[in-house]
């Protein structure tokens, strides 16, 4: 993860926060409006985003962009699914977006929106801006002074965290779920490489696009092919840690609670004792696993090996050691083994 210093600096003027600003404004639509614990999240429109801005009274909010979209926009509110907070859906030009808000209070609130596309013809994407503004007084985005404690680096976790200090809006850990976007880069050949990050106050994550050099020729998008295009969840907390310490804990408090936000694989039982049992009784009866040497049997450190040597027989002792302490009796083959160790 990469540190970031202090963002206490003027950051400068950006098309992408002169648009923030008119969305927010009376140039914006309003959406729809619903409280989450002691936040507000408000459902607007402006020129080219759907926006989703989570506020908390009086100390600042946070600015989502939930989808681009382009020229003239219908927008309608579809029913919400169980589970879900709200679903919207944005139809223009480019196709229909789904966006899905799914939003948790237990120890610590967690905002989960999910965005999926489906183009209306063969499209390409060169640039999509970065989905996530600090917002300072005003619902200005370039009044808010935080810090960005670390963001991804390289193929890991896309996740973000920092702090948004005046106004006191609090702690915030961001997590773009990768895994989610498999379909769309394969289909334009990219890679979520350090897509999550930023430059105060252009934060969050950035969608991969295609090489704008013209070798290879971009790979548009399928018409009526849908796919998902982010999968985010903001976990928010409206306190600041004190020391590094402090920031640590929340850091993996907040970790937490993220994971517990994604669509986690069914549970499938598996029958490791049963695989144990089967393990054993290969290892010591099949002629390919054990050889003789000085009147001793030693493991082969892979099959067919020509010589054994001591760190595979002591790492199959330490196994089995264990195994024997599950079934409160050594096996014979540890004997075995131990008795050719002083060859070495």
């Amino acid at each position: 993860m990469a540190t970031k210093p202090d963002c206490n600096q003027n950051p400068p003027v950006t098309p992408t926060l002169l648009a923030l600003r008119d969305a927010l404004g009376p140039d914006g639509k309003r959406l729809d409006l619903f409280e989450v614990g002691d936040l507000s999240i408000e459902l607007r429109t402006g020129n080219d985003a759907l926006w989703a801005v989570i506020r908390r009274s009086g100390k600042g909010g946070l600015a989502m962009r939930a989808a681009t979209i382009a020229g003239d926009t219908r927008i309608e509110r579809l029913a919400a699914e169980p589970g879900e907070t709200a679903r919207i859906k944005a139809v223009s030009a480019l196709g229909e977006h789904i966006v899905v808000l799914q939003c948790r209070t237990a120890a610590l609130t967690s905002i989960r929106i999910l965005t999926s596309f489906t183009p209306a013809a063969p499209t390409a994407l060169p640039f999509v801006p970065r989905d996530l503004y600090p917002l300072g007084p005003g619902d200005d985005p370039l009044r808010a002074k935080g810090k960005i404690e670390a963001s991804q680096r390289g193929l890991n976790a896309g996740l973000l965290y920092f702090q948004i200090e005046r106004p006191a809006f609090g702690n915030i850990f961001y997590l773009q779920n990768l895994t989610a976007l498999g379909d769309y880069c394969r289909a334009t050949d990219t890679k979520p490489d350090a897509v999550v990050g930023g430059t105060w106050p252009e934060i969050g994550f950035l969608l991969p696009t295609p090489s704008q050099h013209g070798q290879p020729d971009p790979k548009p998008l399928d018409p009526g092919e849908e796919m998902i295009l982010s999968d985010a969840i903001i976990v928010l907390r409206p306190d600041l840690p004190s020391d590094e310490r402090d920031s640590a804990r929340h850091f993996l408090q907040m970790l937490g609670t993220a994971y517990q936000a994604l669509d986690l694989p069914p549970v499938e039982y598996r029958d490791w004792m049963g695989r144990a049992e089967r393990t054993l009784r290969d290892l010591d009866k099949a002629p390919e696993a054990t050889t003789r040497h000085y009147g001793h049997r030693y493991i082969h450190p892979y099959t067919a090996a020509e010589y054994p040597d001591a760190m595979v027989q002591m790492s199959i002792v330490a196994a089995l050691h264990d195994w024997g302490a599950c079934h409160g009796q050594a096996h014979t083959l540890v004997a075995d083994i131990l008795a050719g160790m002083g060859r070495f």
